[in-house]
């Protein structure tokens, strides 16, 4: 699944989710921080398996952060490609 944010010149960036079940619910835009909160759907039993994911954006962050919910699970640096 690709995540399109303010793609006009896009570049791709690769999070790690928990599991492949695990979706992307909302992209913040910070000072240079790029917050991804994932969601997952209740009741449904995944495999727990770290998976990748790749998103559009328009400027190369310094650094990610994951949530899961509303907390912290992985903060790394961006690794953009065109």
């Amino acid at each position: 699944m690709m995540v399109d944010l303010f793609a006009v010149n896009p570049q791709g960036i690769e999070i790690l989710k928990p599991t492949p079940c695990h979706y992307v619910a909302k992209i913040e835009r910070g000072d240079n921080v790029l917050k991804v909160y994932l969601d997952y759907p209740k009741g449904k039993i995944c495999a727990q398996v770290l998976t990748k994911e790749k998103i559009k954006i328009n400027v190369c962050p310094s650094k990610v952060e994951v949530y899961l919910g509303d907390r912290l699970w992985r903060e790394e640096a961006a690794k953009c490609s065109p």
